[in-house]
């Protein structure tokens, strides 16, 4: 986001909003393209063509558009995933091959990895061949408790 002085905001802004409100009527689109293709070839004339003002107008008009999407458009379409549902399954769901090995399965963990690799990742190797649901270190965190 462009933070910039006060005063610089002030010389501005009675411009912005006088094209904001020409805007409000009608079919914006056509008008804002022309006010920054306007603003665009208005700075051409003034700087001189190059490809370093080519550049930084179009980074700029990116920058502003990334902007855009991240304060205003993101937050709605959040909203409205809330209000209507998600369509997207959670990646978990519709990962095709874990993200680790590559194996094809139709389970996964959230992080994408199939179970062979979720059990590498806690600690067994291949020669382990049944996992029983003991764990000493919650036995022992329990008799730290009672002692």
């Amino acid at each position: 986001m462009p933070y910039i002085q006060k005063d610089d905001k002030k010389d501005l802004d009675k411009s912005i909003k006088a094209i904001a409100t020409a805007l409000r009527v009608g079919d914006f689109r056509g008008k804002l393209n022309y006010s920054l293709n306007s603003i665009f070839v208005s700075l051409i004339e003034a700087k001189g063509m190059s490809y370093h003002l080519v550049n930084d107008f179009i980074g700029v008009l990116e920058c502003a558009k990334l902007e855009a999407y991240r304060r205003v458009a993101a937050p709605y379409e959040d909203s409205k995933i809330v209000a209507n549902g998600d369509i997207f399954h959670p990646s978990h769901l519709i990962i095709n091959n874990c993200l680790s090995c590559g194996l094809q399965d139709k389970t996964f963990s959230v992080k994408g990895l199939c179970k062979v690799c979720v059990l590498k990742a806690a600690g067994f190797d291949d020669n382990t061949l049944t996992i029983t649901p003991y764990d000493a270190d919650i036995e022992d965190l329990s008799k730290n408790k009672s002692a």
